[in-house]
C-alpha cells in the first residue's frame, strides 16, 4: 500500500490498472497473485477474480490460515495447561493476586512470559 493525498492505494489495484492490458477494475473484483505475494506489482503475476476466485486458490495451493492453540507448531502450552492457568490464577485484592497465583509465578511454573500468561487470561491465547 502506498499514500498519495492522504488516500491509501493498493499497489497491485494501480499496477493493474496503469498497464496497457490492464484497465478499469469492476466493482467487487480483486487483483489476484500467481506468485502469493501480496506486495508484487508484477503484472505477469496478477489476474483478477472474486473473493471466492481467491478462497478457492488459496486452498488449492494449501495456504489456510495457520493452525491455533496446540496444534500450532510453535505452541508452548497445551489447551490442558491453558485451562490449568485460568483455574489457577486468583486475582487478590486490589488486583493483586496471592504470590503463589500471580501471572509472574503461573509464568514460571509453565516456562512461559508474564505477557503471555496475560494473554491466556483474557483470552486472546488459547
Amino acid at each position: 500500500m502506498f499514500s498519495v493525498g492522504g488516500r491509501s492505494h493498493i499497489a497491485s489495484r494501480i499496477a493493474w490498472e496503469l498497464h496497457p492490458d490492464g484497465g478499469k477494475i469492476p466493482r467487487g473484483i480483486q487483483v489476484l497473485h500467481t506468485c502469493d505475494n501480496p506486495p508484487c506489482c508484477n503484472f505477469a503475476h496478477l489476474f483478477l477474480g472474486t473473493v471466492a476466485d481467491n478462497m478457492r486458490d488459496r486452498d488449492l495451493k494449501g495456504r489456510r490460515a495457520p493452525a491455533r492453540g496446540e496444534r500450532h507448531g510453535q505452541a508452548k502450552l497445551t489447551d490442558a495447561q491453558i485451562a490449568e492457568i485460568r483455574e489457577l490464577y486468583i486475582p487478590g485484592e486490589r488486583g493483586r493476586p496471592p504470590a503463589e497465583h500471580s501471572q509472574r509465578a503461573l509464568a514460571r511454573r509453565f516456562g512461559v512470559s508474564q505477557a503471555q500468561v496475560g494473554r491466556v487470561l483474557r483470552g486472546e491465547s488459547r
